[in-house]
């Protein structure tokens, strides 16, 4: 009985740091991405580098 006890003592204690580990970890960011305004030209295309362009975007 004492050593289901303290079996569950330490799994409660393992719970807790793997809580407070995850919570102090920095999340990585893979890239940074920037966006720009630009003016809309009739006729313009999508570009888009894993399928083919897309005709006038909306």
């Amino acid at each position: 009985m004492l050593s289901i006890v303290f079996l569950f003592f330490i799994l409660v204690i393992v719970a807790i740091v793997a809580v407070v580990v995850s919570l102090c970890r920095k999340p990585k960011l893979i890239s940074d991405v920037t966006f720009e305004r630009v003016e809309y030209m009739d006729g313009s295309k999508l570009e888009n580098f894993y399928d083919s362009p897309i005709d006038n975007p909306s």
